[in-house]
């Protein structure tokens, strides 16, 4: 019997692997030669495949989903992937495990509306000498989120913002093990557009599009101080 892998390679290139196997040492139902009489309705065997997750990377939806590109209709798929797993093996190391009968480019992928709505938000002056190296701490502001991930429960979600900079500002203060991948954000200040880029990277997406209006339910919700229009957004 001759076994057929297509391996990806590059964009848009895959490489074709044939194996040939006696088939004494396949087990029933492993897909035969296309003149068998029962290789359209045999059952594919599944593939185990488990993989370290980056330790940078915050899993803040509480089912965590592994997709396939499809090339042909370019979009992620999780069409034969199943049995997905987070095994957590120490405080810094975290493994992810999934059954597929296909080979393919894997992501691990999350809501990108796993925060929100937004439970509530407001702005306080930021504690003076609150950033080591900031020049004058005493314009600087807290702005404090309080989303809806269950994975965070009560903690707010803090950035301090300065003159063209804004940082993590309680990166210690978040849930352990979900949000240790942030810690190392604590002193790093970058742009704010950077910092929620990195953040969302890391997998805290705190920038709502209009588009994402659809995956939730909105009501009429809690602003502490706050105006509508001034809220800012991933699935």
């Amino acid at each position: 019997m001759r076994l057929r892998l297509r391996v990806p390679r590059g964009r848009g290139v895959r490489a074709k692997i044939e194996l040939d196997f006696p088939r004494r040492f396949l087990a029933p139902g492993v897909l035969g030669d296309d003149d068998d009489d029962d290789a359209s309705t045999a059952a594919t065997p599944a593939v185990r495949i488990s993989h370290a997750i980056p330790a940078n990377l915050a899993l803040v939806d509480p089912r965590p989903r592994v997709a396939w590109w499809d090339e042909l209709n370019q979009t992620w798929t999780e069409d034969g992937v199943s049995d997905v797993d987070v095994d957590v093996v120490d405080a810094d190391t975290r493994r992810l495990s999934f059954s597929t009968i296909v080979l393919e480019r894997f992501a691990l992928v999350q809501s990108r509306v796993a925060m929100f709505p937004y439970r509530s938000w407001h702005v306080r002056p930021a504690p003076m000498g609150s950033n080591a190296g900031a020049s004058d701490s005493s314009r600087n502001v807290i702005v404090s989120v309080e989303t809806n991930c269950p994975a965070l429960a009560q903690t707010p979600v803090e950035l301090e913002v300065g003159d063209g900079w804004a940082r993590l500002a309680n990166a210690d203060d978040l849930p352990a093990p979900t949000f240790v991948a942030l810690r190392e954000m604590r002193d790093v200040r970058l742009p704010p557009k950077a910092l929620l880029a990195e953040l969302s990277r890391r997998g805290v997406h705190l920038t709502p599009e209009d588009r994402d209006a659809r995956y939730l339910a909105v009501g009429a919700g809690s602003n502490e101080g706050s105006n509508e229009d001034g809220s800012n957004e991933d699935g």
